[in-house]
């Protein structure tokens, strides 16, 4: 086998060991693997890439905390919305386990409809879901072992039924989320 094929052999076994996280399952496809989840559940991921010429190993151990398909801003004049939508708004939990500092995007969140339609989250979450999750960028900036907690918001169309919130790596392109959350029964949309 070649190195390359070493590496990525290793590292699709590492995600598939590690992948179930607590209370979820694990499911591949397309060179990547997939962890299923669902309210409550951590799953883990990991993602080995370079940012700025330096080598970044990615742990991450993602917990979905809250969803509420159907939000209130807590500040009326905030966050216009398109007309026809709705806000929704989740509550996560970042921990990086990694060795090297880390930065998640918070359009690296989507939810998902029974079509299949994602709706990634919004840049900005100021005066709609306190505390933010990234509320000074879109960027998540996580040291080893650093934990952050916040929410994210999402634009959805009011008749859309909402059936998961999906997490994707960067370095997988067109490939399966990395983790995903089936949301039900009490995170209706």
């Amino acid at each position: 086998m070649r190195p390359a094929h070493t590496v990525l052999s290793f590292l699709l076994a590492l995600v598939a060991v590690v992948g179930c996280g607590e209370g979820g399952d694990s499911e591949s496809g397309e060179g990547a693997t997939t962890t299923r989840g669902g309210v409550g559940d951590t799953l883990l991921t990991a993602d080995d890439y370079e940012q700025d010429g330096r080598p970044v190993e990615e742990r991450l151990r993602l917990t979905l905390e809250d969803v509420e398909l159907r939000a209130k801003p807590e500040d009326p004049l905030a966050g216009i919305k398109k007309k026809g939508y709705r806000w929704a708004k989740v509550r996560v939990r970042l921990r990086q386990t990694g060795s090297t500092p880390a930065s998640v995007l918070v359009t690296q969140f989507a939810l998902l409809d029974s079509e299949g339609q994602r709706y990634p989250a919004e840049e900005a979450a100021a005066g709609i879901a306190e505390p933010e999750l990234a509320p000074d960028s879109n960027a998540v900036d996580l040291e080893p072992e650093e934990a952050r907690s916040g929410f994210l918001v999402f634009q959805v169309p009011d008749d859309a039924k909402i059936t998961a919130l999906s997490f994707k790596d960067l370095g997988y392109g067109p490939a399966p989320d990395s983790a995903r959350w089936v949301l039900r029964s009490k995170s209706r949309s």
